[in-house]
């Protein structure tokens, strides 16, 4: 069977960009580094393919609108719901508690002075 990143190893490490990068090259990948030189060459005038033609970049133009018209919810529940509906993943037990910043201002402690 081919040796890839979609068959683990058996009992070990998942087999993620980081770790076959070191197995292949002998040390460590530097991602800052690596995204960097990416988006170089993502957006290389001298290739052929124009930047705003290619397929990754259009991608990440409709993830910024999205993420712009992603509102922050205006109360804390309507932040509740929307994480028990699942769409996000599963809200785990205690996660409302450990909230710090509520929709931008700092949680309210009655009584303790600033």
């Amino acid at each position: 069977m081919p040796r890839s990143a979609s068959f683990p190893k058996k009992r070990g490490k998942l087999r993620t960009l980081d770790v076959l990068y070191t197995e292949r090259v002998g040390r460590n990948l530097n991602k800052p580094q690596f995204g960097r030189t990416l988006l170089e060459l993502m957006f290389d005038p001298a290739t052929k393919r124009k930047p705003q033609h290619r397929p990754i970049v259009r991608f990440l133009e409709e993830v910024a609108e999205c993420a712009a018209l992603n509102h922050q919810p205006v109360t804390q529940a309507i932040w509740e719901y929307n994480q028990r509906t699942g769409y996000f993943g599963t809200l785990r037990p205690g996660a409302v508690a450990r909230r710090k910043i509520t929709f931008g201002m700092p949680k309210c402690n009655p009584g303790k002075p600033k």
